[in-house]
């Protein structure tokens, strides 16, 4: 599947598509996976620009990113789906329902978005406090003091960081219509990196309704916190089935 890696059993009741932070690529999910259990197969997506799609270019706007993930998701969706993503993940998550639910009636069993302000909140404050690109620079110029690596070698490994940053920076939410799935709004107590948003701004974006929670952890809740993003999601699915 080009452009999304695998966890856990395809027989799997669930799938969850997984998208990571700034700079983060899928291997995260694989702790995540372990915590969901076997009910859940995650399918993390991969970004051109990075690891097994490093030759080709970054996206540049959060619109191709999307439709990048879209191509590579949607033909995957043969069960209950769920859609997951952390900081940048989240808004590509939002982003990611709306075109698959508006474009392709293809809606999620719900929507959960970590450690991300909701999308009409994204501004240049938020982006700065992930990580700017004079720290990128630092971080690049501190690696090229290791051996064997020189500046040109480090400027490739953050490459994809600073994409993903200027992305973010570009991104837009112009009003949309509300979503049509729920959305579990969730952020990390230790989040060290950026402010812990304002979760129950995200209630305007569903007609489904949206929960909230506060987890121990910090901003990439998906790898310090997974058990408990886990039992979240657990506890919606399960009022869902009730419910229903």
């Amino acid at each position: 599947m080009n452009g999304l890696v695998e966890f856990g059993p395809r027989s799997a009741r669930y799938l969850v598509v997984g998208l990571a932070e700034a700079g983060g690529g899928p291997g995260q999910f694989r702790a995540f996976q372990a915590a969901l259990g076997p009910q859940f197969a995650v399918l993390g997506v991969e970004l051109p620009g990075r690891r097994g799609r490093w030759r080709e270019p970054s996206p540049t706007t959060v619109e191709e990113a999307t439709q990048d993930a879209l191509s590579s998701v949607a033909p995957q969706l043969d069960r209950p789906f769920i859609i997951a993503g952390q900081s940048l993940g989240a808004i590509l998550g939002f982003e990611l329902t709306r075109a698959l639910g508006f474009g392709k009636a293809l809606w999620p069993e719900l929507l959960v978005a970590c450690s991300a302000p909701a999308p009409h909140q994204v501004n240049g404050a938020w982006v700065d406090s992930l990580v700017s690109e004079a720290d990128i620079d630092a971080a690049a110029r501190t690696a090229a003091e290791m051996p064997d690596i020189d500046l040109d070698t480090a400027l490739q490994v953050f490459a994809p960081l600073r994409a993903d940053i200027r992305l973010c920076a570009a991104y837009h939410h112009a009003g949309a219509p509300a979503l049509q799935c729920p959305i579990l709004a969730l952020a990390g107590a230790q989040d060290d990196t950026a402010p812990i948003p304002d979760l129950a701004a995200w209630a305007p974006h569903t007609s489904a309704g949206c929960a909230t929670r506060i987890v121990r952890g910090g901003h990439r809740v998906f790898a310090t916190s997974p058990a408990e993003v886990a039992a979240a999601i657990g506890e919606l699915l399960g009022a869902g089935d009730r419910n229903g």
